[in-house]
Order: C-alpha cells, then structure tokens, then sequence
C-alpha cells in the first residue's frame, strides 16, 4: 500500500510540474528569451515552478495522504523527478528533435542551473509538508499559512 500510495503521490507531482513545463517551455523558448533574455526568461519559468511546486503540495498531496514522512515526501519527489527527466528527453528527442546529450547539457549553462534549482525545488518540494512538525493520526489538514 505504501509503495502504491508513494507512486500515485509521484504521478500527481509530475503531472502538475510537467503540465506547467509543456506551457512554459514553448512561450520562453519562442517569446521570453527572445524579448528579456535567456536568463529571465529561465528566472520567469523558474518562478511558474515555483507556483505549480506550491500549488501540488497544498492541493494535490494532501488529496492522496495526510500522512508524509519526511523519506516518503522525498520519494515522491524524486519519482516526480525522475518521470520529469524521462518525458522531458522524450519530448525534446520526438517533438523537437534535439538529440538527448545536446538537450541535457543545457544545464551547463546559466539558464539551465536556474531550470536544474527550480527543479531541485520541486523535488524537495513535498518536504515542506513536514515543516511545521510531524503529523497526528486523524487531525485536520495542514494549510499554507
């Protein structure tokens, strides 16, 4: 049950980020860097991140368990991380033809360092469940403050 829980948990994680990603994307790629720069323009996608990374952990996360202990939440993200990456390739290999090792050294640059910390957030995002202390059985849901 616990692996089952920690998988839909994942999904659900990924599906947000990697939703906010396919918007994001194409309006930096083709409007944002060309207007404000690579670098803000990242900056402005990092801060989508951001919003979707608190909206899953406030909205979606409590839907599938109350209950996060801090190596679970950290599973979930890494599982969210992890599908990120695979579908991330996936959608640069077929949809824009960039070969994968050409897509991934993006992250050697600027840009690319402010998208790998944004997505660093959102891995450890489902840790901020656990911030404010550890959960006791059947009390009420946490809220952002």
């Amino acid at each position: 049950m616990k692996a089952a829980r920690i998988s839909l948990a994942a999904g659900g994680h990924f599906a947000v980020l990697f939703a906010v990603y396919l918007v994001t994307g194409p309006l930096r790629a083709t409007y944002l860097d060309g207007a404000v720069g690579a670098r803000t323009g990242a900056l402005a996608e990092a801060a989508a991140f951001l919003i979707a990374s608190l909206v899953t952990v406030s909205v979606v996360m409590p839907r599938i368990s109350h209950l996060w202990p801090p190596p679970e939440a950290l599973a979930v993200g890494i599982g969210a991380l992890a599908l990120f990456v695979i579908c991330d390739i996936a959608v640069a290999v077929s949809l824009c033809g960039v070969p994968a090792a050409r897509h991934l050294a993006r992250f050697g640059t600027v840009p690319g360092a402010i998208q790998a910390t944004a997505l660093a957030f959102y891995t450890c995002a489902p840790l901020a469940w656990w911030w404010d202390g550890p959960r006791v059985e059947n009390s009420a849901p946490r809220t952002l403050r």
